[in-house]
Order: structure tokens, then sequence, then C-alpha cells
């Protein structure tokens, strides 16, 4: 039986690794480096050029940057916004694994002593990086085959969850390797698996704040786990609860900071740009409002400015404040979601009977259900944000293995749902690419897309919030690593 299930994780893993190098190939060999790939390759050549002669990187890269959009200016029908070109976007943690492709080529490469260096440097940077990546989810992958396999569940659920992990995010196959969101989407799914087979839940928490570390949005996702790892007696009191919750939010803090602070002191306060860069963005076109704002806009016949700012088109809002109200809705929205987290826990400590006050939420609540509330907060994030970039979506398929792990009568539709926002999503932002014009396809795709993910978000908070199936019955058959 053990010689059987090891062949099958030997040909999951198979499957899972042979599509991906065949992209890696590709891509590689016909110089395909679109969407994001080729500014980390400017930016690891920014971090070597400032290393090299003692400057500090983000003030090198920004005039680097600025530079190079005056040379792209000057080129017919390229223009794009100069107010925030050259900032880095992301956390410090970000830069170092950006970076570290760079590193390596530099170790063992002496570009000065080659022609045509720049081009040369950024086709290695580019096949290292996703090469990078390649070993990281092969990582993720394994780890999750090892959880799926000794959990007590049906081979065909073992099966079915593994091979949805495997070809999940193969329906957005630009996106695959070409940006640090693979990591945030692994990372996440990551920190569920700790949450499901660790004893403590600091290795959870380390996984999200590394996640956090890297790109800030997924700090959304703290208040849920917070709430899931309260101790049964905090709910009854008010003094534990406070204490409680102040222990595992300084435990947050203090994993953040460790992981963000020294580069703080080492590059000043001009590596914190990133927190200027994304709350002064604009209302991102492939947003759930801007869906409707430009569907207004072709009704009512008026044209559809667009303008590039901070690493995204945006569109003219004619309301005026749109991007600010967006940004107390989200806020508000999120609040509202954790209140009714918070009060579904509290009515399963309630319909339990405790004796071992160290169990935590996460032993007695069915683990399908977490798992829909962790990917229901981003839904709701996607519903209200200013800002809904493509690979948002890729976040959080890798969570909807878990749909066919614990299956139930909802987590096939649950599933078909996502795959067609993913596939509109993929379409989306593929259309510039396309050799025709699709203006008005493109307003119904995203109109269609923005539509179905309301409905996918209202579905999802009536299975989250249901009375049914509350209670983990399978506490005491689960197999825990």
């Amino acid at each position: 039986m053990l010689k059987k299930q090891n062949n099958l994780i030997i040909i999951l893993f198979i499957l899972f690794i042979l599509p991906r190098i065949s992209i890696i190939y590709y891509r590689t060999v016909n110089k395909i480096n679109r969407e994001d790939i080729m500014l980390y390759a400017t930016y690891s050549l920014d971090y070597t050029a400032a290393a090299l002669s003692g400057q500090n990187f983000y003030k090198y890269s920004f005039r680097e940057q600025q530079k190079r959009l005056k040379i792209l200016n000057r080129q017919k029908g390229f223009k794009k916004n100069t107010d925030s070109f050259g900032y880095f976007e992301y956390p410090p943690l970000a830069l170092q694994w950006i970076v570290l492709p760079g590193r390596i080529l530099t170790e063992f490469i002496d570009f000065s002593k080659t022609s045509r260096p720049i081009i040369k440097y950024s086709k290695y940077y580019c096949m290292l990086y996703r090469l990078q990546c390649l070993v990281f989810e092969s990582l993720i992958f394994i780890f999750f085959l090892i959880f799926i396999f000794r959990s007590n569940i049906t081979q065909l659920a073992k099966f079915s969850s593994s091979l949805c992990l495997a070809f999940i995010n193969l329906l957005m196959p630009l996106k695959l390797y070409e940006r640090i969101d693979l990591l945030i989407a692994y990372l996440l799914l990551t920190s569920v698996l700790l949450l499901f087979c660790s004893k403590h839940y600091i290795w959870s928490y380390l996984a999200l704040a590394v996640a956090v570390s890297l790109k800030i949005i997924p700090v959304i996702l703290i208040p849920v786990l917070i709430i899931y790892t309260l101790k049964p007696g905090s709910f009854f009191k008010l003094k534990t609860i406070i204490k409680d919750t102040g222990l595992k939010t300084f435990s947050f803090i203090l994993l953040i900071s460790c992981l963000t602070v020294p580069f703080i002191i080492k590059y000043g306060s001009v590596s914190l740009n990133f927190i200027k860069y994304h709350t002064q963005r604009g209302i991102q076109e492939g947003s759930v409002y801007a869906g409707f704002l430009q569907t207004f806009y072709k009704i009512i016949g008026k044209t559809n400015y667009r303008y590039f700012n901070f690493g995204s088109y945006n569109i003219e809002d004619i309301f005026g404040y749109g991007a600010d109200i967006l940004s107390i809705l989200v806020v508000l929205a999120l609040i509202v979601f954790y209140c009714f987290v918070a009060g579904k826990t509290y009515t399963v400590y309630q319909s339990c009977v405790l004796s071992d006050n160290k169990i935590s939420i996460y032993n007695l609540i069915n683990r399908l259900l977490l798992v829909r509330i962790i990917y229901t907060v981003f839904l709701v994030f996607f519903v209200f944000s200013k800002i809904l970039s493509p690979q948002y979506i890729y976040w959080i398929a890798p969570l909807l293995a878990f749909e066919f792990a614990y299956s139930d009568e909802n987590s096939i539709k649950n599933v078909i749902f996502f795959v067609f926002i993913e596939i509109l999503t993929f379409v989306f932002s593929i259309r510039k690419m396309l050799p025709f014009e699709i203006n008005y396809i493109e307003t119904v795709i995203l109109l269609t897309r923005n539509i179905l993910i309301i409905w996918f978000t209202i579905i999802m908070l009536k299975q989250c919030f249901s009375k049914k199936r509350t209670v983990n019955n399978e506490i005491k058959r689960s197999t825990i690593i």
C-alpha cells in the first residue's frame, strides 16, 4: 500500500513539473519576457551597480528609472506619467528575492567583458528567476503532497486535490513565473498547511508574515488567523480576549518587523516609499468599480481616458472622489467581515464543551470552512478595492485544492465558478497582446468577470456563515503530521 502511494506521489510530481519546465523552456528559448520580470532585471542591475559604487539602491534605482523613462518617452506612441516611475513598489524583503538571480549571475559571469551586456544579463536573469520560482513552488507542492497523503481522507480526494493544485494556476501561464505573486500564492497556502499540521500557530504566522513582507495586501488575512488561534477561554472574558489578541497581534508585528526593520535601517526611510506608492494609486482599470465605470462611459458615449501611473493603467473618475470612497469602503467591509468571523467563532465555542483550554478554534472548525473564510476575505477585498491586478486572482487559486481534499456538495461548483473568473481575468490581461482590437468586447469581458466576482463573494459569504457543518466532526480521525 505504501509503495503504491509513493508511486502515486511521484506521478503527481511529474505531472506538476513537466508543464512548468515546458513553459520556462519555451519562454526562455523564444525570448518572451513580458510582465514585471524585465523590470525585475533592471532592479537587479541597479542593485549590483549601486553596491559596486557604494550608493543607496533606492536612490540610485530611482534616478536610473527616470533616465530610462525619458528615453522611452521620446519613442512614438509611448507616454507614461513620471510621478511614480522609479519607485520600488514592494516592501524591502521583496528586493532580496528579486536580486537573488543577479547575485548568482555576477558571481559566475563578468558582463563587462561581453558585447551588449545588458541584453545578455536580462536573458540569463529571466531564466534564473523562473527557475528560482520553480524550485520554491516545487518545495511547497511536495509539502502539500506529504500533508494530503498523511491525512485521513479518501484516495480520490488526495489525488484530485493534488491535481487541482498542480494545474489550477496553469490557467494563467503568462503570469506564472513573471512576477513575485507566485510567492504570495504559495506562502498563503503554506500558512494554511502549517495551521493544520504544526503544533504551534507561530509557524503559520511566520509564513503569512513573510507574505506581508513581500507584498503588503496579505495583511488583511492577519485578523482572521488571530481570531482562529485564540484560546477557547478568551471568548468568554473581556480581559482574557484583550490579552490573548494583544499577544498574537504583537507576534505578527514582531515577525514582520524582524523581516523589514533591518532593511529600513540599512537603506533609510526611502525604503518605505512602497507605502506612498500604494496609497496614492488611482482607480485601476481592472477593478470592480472601474469595470462598472467603463460600462457607464460606453453607455453615455464618453471617452474612456486612461493613464499609466503607479505601475498600472488607471481610469479617470468622472465623480472625482471614487478612489477615496473605495479606500474607506474596503476598510469598512473588511471590519464587518472580521466581526462576522468573530461571531462565527464565538458560536462554535458556545456549542462545544471544552476540557482543554489549549485547544484552538482551528482544531474545532471544519477545515474546509476555515479555508473558505480565508479566501473569502480576499474576495471581499477584490469587490471594494480600487486596485485589482490580474495576478491577485492568482493568490487564492492554490487554496482551491482544499475544496477537493475536504469536499462537500458545494466544492465542485465553487471550483468551476473560480475557474471561469480566472479564465476571464487571463483573457482581459492579455488583450493588448492580441493582433486585433477588442474595445467593446474587453468591456464586456471585464464587466462579466466583475459580476462573477461579486456573485462568487455572495455565495462564499453564505457558505461561510451558514449554520451547517460548523464543528469539525473529523477532528478525532484527522491525522496530524
